[in-house]
């Protein structure tokens, strides 16, 4: 087998290995995105759940 023809194996592998990666890259991007806006809507509600204590004890 030549040199040519190990290439001409290899290439459809390498690409479908790429196209996979990209796949993924793009998936950990999105699950990224959606983790760092819960974790801003986590610290939110926690903040407005702060606020209203701090409120209520100042109303006894």
């Amino acid at each position: 087998m030549t040199a040519d023809e190990r290439l001409s194996q290899l290439e459809p592998l390498l690409s479908s290995a790429l196209r996979a990666l990209d796949q993924h890259t793009n998936q950990l991007n999105l699950l990224t995105t959606a983790v760092s806006e819960q974790g801003s809507n986590i610290i939110f509600v926690l903040r407005e759940q702060e606020a209203a204590k701090s409120r209520l004890d100042g109303v006894d």
